[in-house]
């Protein structure tokens, strides 16, 4: 009964960071919170270490869609890499829940298929 609630209250909190509508590849500005990317996992087997590989793949690349590339030799190239270090932090919470949701031995469900990726403060 607790799991249950504690899985209730992570998913509707969860809920609160997802973009609807958003397409998986596209970012979008909000007025309020600025850019944002959003990741969809439902297509991927979380239960392997291959899907979650592409899973860290599509964080990083929704992060480089909200904070842009950052050429290598480019003189400010350091604010877009701090931007992406602190965008993919700012998401590790919601990747490790869907991973131990997905690897959970008791059927746990996650009421979410996406999430969102903004950019990191």
């Amino acid at each position: 009964m607790t799991k249950t609630f504690a899985f209730a209250a992570l998913a509707a909190f969860s809920a609160l960071t997802i973009a609807p509508g958003a397409n998986a590849q596209d970012s979008h500005e909000t007025a309020h919170s600025g850019p944002s990317a959003t990741v969809v996992f439902a297509d991927l087997n979380l239960q392997s270490d291959a899907g979650v590989d592409l899973l860290d793949s599509r964080i990083r690349a929704a992060a480089q869609r909200v904070c842009g590339r950052a050429e290598p030799n480019a003189l400010f190239g350091g604010p877009v890499r701090q931007c992406m270090r602190e965008t993919i932090a700012s998401v590790q919470q919601t990747r490790n829940t869907v991973i131990a949701a997905a690897r959970s031995e008791d059927g746990t469900r996650l009421a979410y298929t996406s999430f969102s990726v903004q950019r990191g403060s």
